[in-house]
């Protein structure tokens, strides 16, 4: 019966890990030049960042719906017999939300490609959720005070209270990030936290207890209400964020990529020449010490060579 009874927290807890999740999806509709559904139609959606594609087919509703994708950008290849390839180029996708693709195919032929350009819309009608998406761009160019990604959570709607920091000198006696944030009016400590779709919020103390830096995040979505029940374990809202991941293109990451590969470089020479008993003067070591743009540019060589990209 113990045995029994372990086994079935075991799935429970499962269910709960599974359940939350920064993913999220494409749906929409194809229709033919009248406005009518198009059945059958082949939806290639590709991750431009990976090349990764997955595959739907139209229902008899002409309707599609493809979940689980990565939160970035996509674009969405439409065919259907009798009818030219239609091409939505630029699809994003936000933590946590489905975005809306719906396509007007022209009678040709299936040699002969489209290329369509939309702006998104306005008013989502996939979802009721209440969400505000804190975007790349602005994790970049916003100042933070305390360097910490929580702040930006107030500048969405429904949100007040204080974002907190890690250093208790800066906002309060205790470094509680996250905890004083009021979402749609709940109270403190009833936010929930995600961080790849993870729980992130504290047992002891509703606080973050990861506290993610700008340069590390992608993106994070503030959901106030009417959110889905697979985050249903919270009285006030929830912050979704995303970590950044990799592309297939070196260029995109470049800067935090060679930061971090300099900062390695220069500890792990630091570390040998202590090893090696090479202690030299302060006024030596800082004369001998490599410029900015020789160490960027030493960093730089060493990454691309790595990499095996050529350097012009």
């Amino acid at each position: 019966m113990r045995l029994m009874r372990v086994i079935a927290v075991l799935f429970v807890c499962s269910v709960t890990l599974v359940g939350q999740t920064n993913k999220g999806g494409i749906s929409g509709t194809v229709f033919d030049p009248n406005g009518a559904a198009v059945p059958g139609a082949t939806v290639t959606i590709t991750n431009l960042g990976t090349g990764q594609k997955s595959t739907v087919t139209t229902t008899d509703t002409g309707a599609f719906s493809a979940q689980s994708l990565d939160p970035v950008t996509y674009s969405v290849l439409v065919e259907a017999k009798g009818f030219k390839k239609a091409l939505l180029d630029h699809v994003k996708v936000d933590t946590a939300a489905t975005a809306t693709a719906n396509v007007s195919l022209e009678t040709g032929s299936v040699s002969e490609q489209v290329v369509v350009t939309a702006d998104a819309p306005l008013l989502n009608t996939e979802t009721g959720t209440t969400s505000h998406t804190i975007t790349t761009r602005q994790l970049q160019d916003v100042p933070l005070n305390n360097r910490s990604v929580l702040d930006l959570a107030l500048t969405a709607p429904n949100v007040t209270g204080d974002a907190g920091s890690e250093d208790p000198g800066v906002s309060s006696d205790q470094p509680v990030p996250g905890f004083n944030l009021n979402l749609n009016g709940g109270r403190a400590g009833s936010t929930s936290m995600l961080a790849d779709g993870v729980n992130n919020t504290g047992v002891g103390i509703a606080r973050a207890v990861v506290s993610f830096t700008p340069e590390t995040v992608q993106e994070f979505t503030v959901q106030t209400s009417a959110y889905s029940a697979e985050f249903g374990n919270t009285s006030g809202g929830v912050i979704n964020v995303t970590t950044k991941s990799g592309t297939n293109d070196l260029r995109h990451h470049s800067p935090s990529v060679l930061l971090h590969i300099r900062t390695i470089i220069f500890a792990t020479i630091r570390f040998q020449s202590r090893s090696a008993g090479q202690y030299f003067s302060r006024s030596w070591a800082r004369a001998a010490r490599p410029t900015t743009t020789a160490r960027t540019s030493l960093s730089s060589s060493l990454l691309m060579s790595r990499a095996g990209v050529e350097i012009f």
